[in-house]
């Protein structure tokens, strides 16, 4: 505050930033904290599907031993005998599992930054990461085991030996399907509190998290019954199967039907949580979907009668021109004084360049998606196409302290004009990305002083006609390409007499070359009919030298394009570098965001891709936990089967029974593990806009969605597999005898 005072007492306070390290350190804190939010919802998602998967895999265990347990009982083994056998049984395996992890994440880690090269990502291993991954493996098995032993130590000798079916109680069904609609609504509930930045707690984050997935995980048994008939009817169609034998499945064993659901959800869930929040991502990076194709940028001010003739080269179209002129801004209101003469003003004036920038508001505002802190864009387009209106974002205007309305001072060269303000703006995407591409601090000293007006006002107002910046889209229409552009190598050591004569060869494929064709062909002609020898014509030479620095352009670039893309690349630069020689300067910088765009959201979607898809490991790993539930429910229903066999049922009727009932239960899992998946990110993009203040539109990924449910579905195939082979053994007198 004392700087800012004293640079206001100068009449500088209107050209500088202050800023504090700690402000800046509090910011990186904040960023992290989100980052640990993420990390440590994803820890609890997988945890509880190994909390599954260790849970239904020590039931098959159990449940295979549970004569053995029973006679143990019957002579004498205690409760407290029975629940330190299983703790000792199974934390042994559960610490394993977790030094396993952890070794196994650092390898993944690893992989993802080999595949990652050319982003320069270096591997650090967190001390925070492996606490958290230690601590979770081991409380999932305790919490695990604990619960075992409860269930275990709960059954007498006498039931313990003679297991016979209970029916399900409906009742703790509907009780499990309101208290998950109840945890849901509380957590629907802790979203809309007014301070967000209590998620960036681990307790509330972890309780806000843990309502969303134990209410989805409580619901599931209400959706097994409900839906369960249903889809088996369906599957059950077919597979050939009639509807009661198929639907007759979930109606004995809900609960055991629900396990195998439990794993797929939370599997699938982090799998949907990922994809939506990639394709989020990739949306808000797309912010300039409608930027021009091709850029041409120049030190040096471009004259306006230069852009018009720009707009006449052959596959020009869409023409944006874009003009920064450095200026003075002030607020008349304010009483700013003059900038001062001393060195230190010199500088600091340098250093903030106070700038207006010139442009069609129309075509920039759809380019660079904007926020309005005060008016709306329907409204300033309106006035800024009247003339004497200008944009200016928020820091200009709390530098200024100027508002919607107010009176600004625009001074360029020895011309002040004054402009009233159509909206105080601010663009959180492209914020985002300046940081990314670390341009952080002169976009800081840009914004605090610059008004974005129009060409018309710069060209009437200041009688300046000039740009900075000529922005195009590029009209190539499909065409043939060349087999030259479809070889492995690229074609090296390329002259003036090859050049000439692929100019002719490709004259079909080049309609943007023909006025150079046609203004060079007499000479080029007389120059091929004598051999290409000698020095070819001054028109000619210039002409040939753009194709070949085209070409040469396209080498550089030969193995990590596919052909078409290679000719495609050939026929921008042609149009590119007519365009620079246009321009005329030395100084003249180019580029293609369309390939530009291409190639970083290439980066981008591989990247994110790859954390999108490791979740598949746990419905991978489920696989396990579903065969053994699977086999459980085989087992138990052994004489079922065994007397459905006696009757005339043959082994494939049997083998499509046990599959078709895992496919149905697949279906079911992946409708609750896409709707938590969807809300997970819904809930995760609210929390996160309200903290950085920007909240991107979601967007389902259709097509990762489905692949994620055709992935579900092929894993419960698999693992019912063994069960149902089990369940059409031959013997059916030793089934009949024994179970």
């Amino acid at each position: 505050a004392a700087v800012e005072g004293l640079l206001k007492d100068r009449g500088l306070a209107y050209q500088c930033k202050v800023e504090t390290a700690e402000v800046r350190q509090l910011l990186l804190t904040e960023a992290e904290r989100i980052t640990n939010l993420t990390l440590m919802l994803v820890a609890f998602v997988a945890m509880l599907a190994a909390f599954f998967i260790i849970l239904t895999t020590m039931s098959m265990s159990l449940f295979e031993r549970r004569g053995a347990l029973g006679i143990m009982r019957c002579v004498g083994l205690t409760r407290g005998q029975l629940a330190a056998m299983i703790y000792l049984e199974l934390v042994p395996i559960g610490v394993v599992g977790t030094a396993l992890g952890i070794a196994g994440g650092v390898g993944v880690s690893r992989a993802v930054e080999l595949m990652t090269a050319h982003m320069n990502m270096k591997l650090f291993i967190s001390p925070w990461g492996v606490g958290i991954a230690s601590v979770a493996g081991v409380a999932t098995t305790l919490f695990t085991a604990t619960l075992l032993v409860l269930q275990v130590v709960r059954v007498s000798p006498l039931a313990a030996v003679n297991v016979e079916a209970r029916p399900p109680r409906t009742h703790y069904l509907l009780l499990s399907g309101l208290l998950g609609l109840a945890l849901i609504a509380v957590h629907e509930f802790m979203i809309a509190v007014p301070d967000q930045h209590r998620w960036l707690g681990g307790l509330f984050a972890g309780a806000g998290a843990g309502s969303l997935y134990i209410g989805y995980v409580l619901l599931t048994p209400a959706l097994v019954v409900l839906l369960g008939p249903l889809i088996a009817r369906l599957v059950g169609a077919l597979l050939g199967l009639p509807a009661k034998l198929a639907m007759g499945q979930f109606g004995r064993a809900p609960w055991r039907s629900t396990g195998v659901c439990w794993m797929l959800v939370v599997g699938q869930s982090l799998i949907i949580y990922l994809a939506v929040g990639t394709e989020t991502v990739m949306n808000v990076y797309n912010f300039p979907a409608q930027l021009p194709e091709c850029f041409v940028w120049a030190r040096s001010y471009v004259p306006g009668r230069v852009v018009d003739e720009i707009k006449g080269i052959p596959g020009v179209t869409g023409t944006t021109v874009l003009t920064d002129v450095d200026c003075k801004i002030d607020n008349p209101d304010a009483g700013s004084g003059p900038v001062g003469a001393s060195l230190v003003g010199k500088f600091l004036s340098k250093l903030t360049r106070p700038v207006f920038v010139a442009g069609d508001p129309d075509r920039i505002l759809s380019m660079v998606r904007v926020t309005f802190d005060e008016g709306s864009l329907e409204d300033a387009l309106e006035k800024m196409g009247r003339g004497g209106y200008v944009l200016i974002p928020t820091q200009t205007a709390r530098n200024k302290r100027l508002h919607l309305g107010d009176k600004v001072l625009v001074g360029i060269k020895d011309r002040a004009v004054e402009f009233e303000i159509a909206g105080v703006v601010q663009s959180p995407v492209l914020d985002l990305t300046v940081t990314a591409f670390q341009a952080t601090s002169y976009m800081q000293f840009a914004a605090a002083s610059v008004v974005f007006g129009t060409h018309e006002d710069l060209r009437d107002k200041f009688d300046l006609d000039v740009a900075s910046m000529v922005m195009c889209d590029l009209n190539l229409p499909t065409t043939t390409t060349p087999d030259v552009f479809t070889k492995t190598k690229p074609p090296t050591g390329w002259g003036h007499a090859e050049l000439g004569t692929a100019l002719s060869e490709w004259a079909e494929w080049l309609p943007n070359e023909k006025d150079v064709r046609e203004r060079i062909g007499p000479a080029l002609g007389e120059w091929q009919s004598n051999g290409s020898s000698g020095r070819a014509p001054g028109s000619v030479r210039r002409e040939l030298n753009r194709y070949q620095g085209a070409l040469t352009y396209v080498t550089w670039r030969w193995d990590r394009e596919s052909p078409d893309e290679r000719w495609v690349m050939f026929r921008e630069r042609l149009v590119v570098s007519r365009i620079m020689r246009e321009i005329g300067r030395s100084d003249v910088v180019s580029g293609s965001v369309r390939r530009m765009k291409k190639y970083n959201e290439r980066i981008l979607r591989q990247s994110l891709g790859v954390l999108t898809w490791l979740p598949s490991i746990v419905l991978i790993v489920a696989a396990i936990g579903i065969g053994n539930l699977m086999m459980v429910s085989v087992q138990i229903r052994s004489r079922q089967i065994a007397i459905l066999r006696a009757v005339g049922t043959v082994k494939s009727q049997i083998i499509r029974l046990v599959l078709a009932e895992a496919l149905a239960l697949g279906l079911v899992g992946s409708v609750s593990g896409v709707a938590l998946g969807i809300h997970q990110a819904a809930t995760d993009n609210r929390v996160t806009g309200s903290l950085i203040g920007f909240t991107a539109d979601i967007s389902l990924p259709l097509g990762t969605i489905a692949l994620a449910v055709g992935l579900t579905m092929a894993v419960c195939l698999l693992a019912g597999l063994l069960p149902a082979r089990y369940a059409a053994r031959d013997n059916i007198i030793e089934v009949l005898q024994t179970a």
